[in-house]
């Protein structure tokens, strides 16, 4: 005759599987899946070659972002060839003084927030991560003398604007 299934084994069996799933989820994400993000896109028109994906985004050797992808697109007015580094901006690694603690800014004000920047002259641009790779990341800085120059290729997503590499 057949034993009966024990329903208690099986439910604590189940209930584990999920919690080692979930755990191993953040251990090996890096607890990215819970980030508050921000995508920006930028348009390069020098080339990119050396810069992958999962780069680094910095400002002044602080790792606030990471490239998700980079592509190619061309644009009929003006007949330019731009190359759209899609990044994601993580929003814990920068903070505003003097904000509150409780209150999560909206994405609108965080697209607003980097918009005051860029006027103030926020720039991104193509750095060496290592010479004897070639390895590149975007490197972040404030370039206040220098024009802004944005594509508008894609409407309401931010752009921010480059500056020249060296």
């Amino acid at each position: 005759m057949a034993k009966k299934a024990n329903y208690r084994s099986i439910g604590v069996f189940v209930v584990g599987a999920v919690i080692l799933l979930l755990g191993s989820i953040v251990v090996f994400g890096g607890g990215k899946f819970f980030e508050d993000t921000l995508p920006a896109v930028i348009y390069f028109d020098e080339s990119v070659k050396g810069l992958s994906v999962g780069a680094p985004v910095s400002y002044r050797g602080v790792s606030v972002g990471e490239v998700t992808s980079i592509g190619l697109v061309y644009q009929e007015k003006g007949d330019k060839l731009y190359t759209p580094v899609r990044i994601n901006l993580v929003n814990s690694r920068a903070q505003t003084l003097g904000q509150q603690d409780e209150l999560q800014p909206s994405r609108a004000d965080k697209i607003n927030f980097y918009k005051r920047m860029i006027k103030k002259g926020l720039r991104a641009r193509l750095a060496m991560d290592s010479l004897v790779t070639g390895q590149l990341y975007i490197d972040l800085e404030f370039k206040p003398d220098t024009p802004i120059k944005l594509t508008d290729l894609d409407h309401g997503e931010l752009e921010l604007p480059t500056s020249e590499s060296g």
